[in-house]
């Protein structure tokens, strides 16, 4: 990777064309060091490396020729034509157009796609591809109120899609107590704000639990469904189903109405417990307690009386 150099001295700049990987280099200082690798050309102050539409900047960057990589610290931009990327420092692949970002002063590298915010510890961008893997630590939020994380995911930047599958937590925000949702692994489409959580599903609002094989969310419209032995429940009651059609008012889970084969199991305020089946159930929660149960097309009922001590 041999470079011209050529000076621009209206404009106090030293502009160096990079021949090989097709690379323009701008800075005010520079110099040619000695490494175990080989030399290398040391730019310090209003560094610019712009490539096909990428561009990184920094107040030092130190690039190895032979090699084909550069690395960028202290106050990192970078600017593709689809994201902003800001960071402490960047290795950057002339040959694969792949950037190592790393955070250690700033704890996160920051990410941002129009109303998408992704960050992470650490992020491998595939400029080429338009994907970022995170290897630990990723969270990504939206103007919409919801924030998605995660030990380890990545985000397709082109498909908008975000994937998490270690520990994901999909958080859902509006006035009230946030809606919690755990899975094994967690998708989010940017395009409809659509979030599918896959096995082992835990939906959580207050006390009252929604637990399922795989759910659907729409964040912005405060529905989803769920289906796979769905089962809801709370500290005094319980009811179970085929599919699951949820609600999320203010924060919290409103209304569930469950199909197919139903179950629903409850306490009294006296303590009897009712044990109702039927073509479908509607729970009403408030406050994150199973309120009211109604059941369509009942086929049995049941009630147990508690027990009286003598």
């Amino acid at each position: 990777m041999s470079l011209r150099r050529k000076i621009a001295c209206g404009f106090g700049f030293l502009i160096l064309s990079e021949i090989g990987f097709g690379a323009d280099i701008y800075a005010r200082k520079m110099e040619i060091v000695k490494t175990p690798t080989g030399p290398a050309t040391v730019f310090r102050d209003s560094v610019a490396i712009i490539e096909d539409g990428t561009v990184l900047v920094s107040r030092q960057a130190v690039i190895q020729e032979r090699a084909g990589w550069a690395v960028l610290s202290e106050s990192v931009y970078i600017r593709t034509p689809e994201a902003q990327v800001w960071a402490d420092s960047v290795m950057y692949d002339f040959k694969e157009k792949k950037a190592t970002i790393l955070a250690p002063v700033r704890e996160s590298v920051v990410v941002k796609q129009e109303s998408t915010v992704i960050r992470a510890p650490q992020v491998d961008y595939l400029i080429g591809r338009r994907w970022l893997g995170a290897p630990r630590g990723l969270e990504i939020t939206n103007e919409g109120g919801y924030f998605l994380t995660g030990a380890r995911g990545s985000y397709d930047l082109n498909e908008r899609t975000g994937v998490v599958d270690s520990a994901p937590l999909l958080t859902i925000e509006r006035e009230q107590a946030p809606v919690q949702v755990t899975a094994n692994r967690m998708l989010y489409q940017e395009a409809g704000a659509v979030a599918r959580a896959e096995g082992q599903v835990r939906v959580q609002s207050a006390a009252s639990s929604l637990l399922c094989d795989t759910a659907i969310f729409f964040p912005n419209r405060d529905s989803g469904f769920a289906w796979g032995s769905p089962v809801l429940e709370d500290s005094a009651g319980r009811a179970e189903g085929d599919t699951v059609v949820f609600l999320v008012s203010s924060g919290t889970l409103r209304e569930v109405a469950l199909r197919g084969r139903t179950t629903g199991r409850y306490r009294t305020e006296g303590g009897d417990t009712v044990v109702v089946q039927g073509k479908g159930i509607s729970v009403l929660i408030t406050e994150g307690k199973i309120e009211q149960i109604e059941v369509a097309e009942l086929s049995s009922g049941q009630l147990i009386r508690k027990a009286v001590k003598r």
